[in-house]
């Protein structure tokens, strides 16, 4: 394999920056980065300690070189002297390098030393701004706090179809240790009617109310049927106990839970809550199912909202 040569981009790998790089390097600068400019008053300009922060900030220490050239050193009159000098980005990260630009400076001959510097970061500046570094600055706008962000269309991230949508799915509701012991309860309290005829003591915990009914229920199958002579006519049957039985109160319940559109919702209701009650569902029950149909009601009018 041949030698990678340096700013190839890894031979192709890298032909830019990634997207979110944008956005890290017009980010606005620091308040005390700016200051005017040391000949055009009527202008501001950025501190090169703070644009080789930001350099290192994104790139990080050691991440990032520039390459720079003086083009020319020119004497002019009253001892001065007047340098221009080339500079390049190179982002090590990427292998790429940006674009060449140029920077000058003029002073007095016996600060040569100073002046060939100053044209170098002058070079630096120009290429920290065409990668949007102080763009704000640049834009004639130094306090403003906006930065970019790309907007090429194969930069943007790709859709996750698994990630989570922006708005909350109609589901059952879920079923966590405590609304799944209020069912319970009520299922009970049903049960409850059934074999003692009234419902349960309001202070009753769940568990003491499930061992009452499991022992109502031992009780009533270990006890034998009262013999009884035969006879020419038929016995009188008991008093069958009033009320749906947990199936049917499971059944409503999921019927209630299964409409998501508010208009047809109200438009049914009632007629939920009146087919329960020729079915002869007990006052209780009924009250059961109203409350139901109250907290479907809320549910729905949320979601409409």
């Amino acid at each position: 394999m041949s030698e990678n040569i340096k700013g190839t981009g890894f031979n192709g790998k890298y032909k830019r920056l990634p997207a979110i790089f944008r956005e890290k390097l017009s980010k606005a600068m620091p308040a005390e980065a700016i200051k005017p400019h040391p000949t055009k008053t009527y202008l501001t300009t950025i501190k090169a300690i703070y644009i080789v922060e930001r350099l290192n900030d994104v790139f990080g220490l050691n991440g990032w070189d520039f390459e720079s050239d003086i083009v020319s050193t020119t004497p002019i009159d009253n001892g001065k002297l007047v340098v221009v000098a080339c500079g390049r980005l190179y982002f090590r990260e990427f292998d790429l390098y940006g674009s060449i630009h140029y920077g000058g400076h003029e002073g007095k001959i016996v600060d040569a030393g100073d002046i060939h510097k100053s044209a170098i970061t002058d070079a630096l500046n120009k290429c920290a701004s065409i990668i949007e570094i102080g763009i704000q600055v640049f834009k004639g706008k130094p306090k403003s706090s906006e930065k970019n962000v790309s907007k090429r269309l194969d930069e943007k991230p790709k859709e996750n179809p698994l990630a989570k949508p922006t708005y909350e799915p109609i589901n059952e509701p879920e079923k966590t240790p405590d609304n799944a012991d209020a069912l319970l309860f009520i299922k009970l309290s049903d049960e409850h009617v059934r074999l003692f005829g009234k419902k349960p003591r309001s202070n009753i915990s769940l568990s003491n109310l499930k061992l009452k009914i499991e022992q109502a229920k031992t009780e009533k199958a270990n006890t034998p049927e009262p013999a009884t002579e035969s006879s020419s006519y038929e016995p009188i049957a008991e008093a069958e106990v009033v009320g749906m039985d947990a199936e049917h109160m499971d059944a409503i319940d999921r019927s209630i839970s299964s409409y998501v559109d508010i208009e047809t919702f109200k438009a049914e209701y009632k007629s939920v809550y009146n087919d329960a009650k020729n079915k002869g569902a007990t006052e209780e029950q009924l009250i059961t199912i109203q409350k139901m149909l109250n907290a479907k009601n809320v549910e729905l009018k949320k979601l409409e909202d």
